[in-house]
């Protein structure tokens, strides 16, 4: 059977997966499912002012102004972060919110991290006069910078290497701007970088190897993984645009391009891509870009909910394609046909 024939749509954007539990964002609510989004509960809301309560409840207006739930993650302890609308949130393990709103800082973060039950995030805005990029912590209590990165235009993501502990952060986007660095025991170190093949958002990991996937209108973009024992770099596959998301469920890896045009990326369709333990990269289906601006109505491109604990299905969220305002489900086995060689 075709891939999205075993598709399953649910409405609203699945932001948390916790084995069989599923988080998902509807307007001004954050609803979990119990049983792989057969049946909705709401589990928390948000308080919004009577126009953006209006406005969160249109997909076209939220695409617009940038509104609804960004992120949502857990934590060990038992509390929930979330960016809804710009701002910062923290829940406990019934709902209830204990802290916030508070305005988030640097623009809206694309990737976010949770490290010793605190929320990590980066600053990511346009930042044309190159100011210092500050890596934040956010405990409920506290907010302040953990580093500023000196030289960068912004940070794309933020990952908690579940293997050794240490943060890794990406950033871009021209020359030495864009790499991959680690962050330990406050000391920061270069992983790679300085050139477009280093320029990435989203990273995952295994024992041996961490996996991204290039993001340059500039270049040519690929996956690759890099070499824990050596910092080698090994390219995988080639794929047709940026890549901004991507994730990790059990042997599974999953990377999704963006329907970013330029003179060398001229595909209108986004794509996802797919691995199942060390065997090639497969491309699963590929969707294509809706007919509204880029500028003002986002990219076209798929999102990934952060993991808690792995379940035994991948969910992702369309935004910018047909479809558009719905996340999909598929379970994991059902994909095996797809993806071994």
């Amino acid at each position: 059977m075709g891939f999205d024939s075993l598709l399953s749509p649910i409405e609203g954007k699945v932001v948390l997966i916790d084995g069989r539990k599923l988080y998902r964002g509807i307007a001004d609510r954050v609803e979990v499912s119990d049983d792989n989004g057969k049946t909705w509960t709401v589990f928390a809301k948000f308080k919004t002012s009577p126009p953006k309560n209006i406005l969160v409840r249109s997909h076209f207006a939220s695409r617009l102004l940038r509104l609804g739930l960004q992120h949502f993650v857990a934590t060990d302890d038992g509390y929930f972060y979330a960016i809804f609308n710009r701002q910062l949130y923290k829940f406990n393990q019934d709902g209830i919110v204990i802290s916030g709103p508070e305005d988030i800082q640097g623009g809206r973060p694309l990737c976010v991290a949770v490290q010793d039950n605190k929320l990590i995030y980066g600053a990511y805005s346009s930042n044309g006069d190159r100011q210092p990029m500050d890596l934040f912590c956010y405990d409920g209590n506290e907010h302040y910078s953990l580093y500023k990165f000196q030289g960068v235009r912004h940070i794309h993501g933020v990952f908690n290497d579940p293997y050794t502990g240490a943060l890794f952060i990406t950033t871009g986007d021209y020359g030495d701007e864009a790499g991959i660095w680690k962050y330990t025991n406050r000391e920061l170190s270069k992983v790679i970088g300085g050139n477009q093949q280093a320029r990435a958002v989203q990273l995952l990991f295994d024992e041996q190897y961490i996996y991204y996937s290039t993001d340059t209108p500039l270049e040519s973009n690929h996956i690759y993984r890099i070499s824990r024992n050596d910092s080698s770099v090994s390219l995988l596959a080639d794929v047709d645009s940026s890549v901004f998301y991507g994730c990790k469920l059990g042997s599974y890896k999953f990377f999704s391009t963006v329907a970013e045009p330029s003179e060398v990326n001229t595909s209108s369709y986004i794509q996802l891509w797919g691995c199942l333990n060390d065997a090639p990269w497969g491309l699963l289906t590929h969707y294509k870009k809706d007919i509204l601006s880029m500028k003002y109505f986002q990219y076209g491109q798929l999102m990934f909910p952060h993991v808690k604990k792995e379940g035994q299905f991948l969910v992702f969220y369309k935004l910018g394609v047909v479809g558009s305002g719905r996340s999909y489900i598929i379970a994991l086995d059902a994909l095996k046909e797809h993806l071994e060689p």
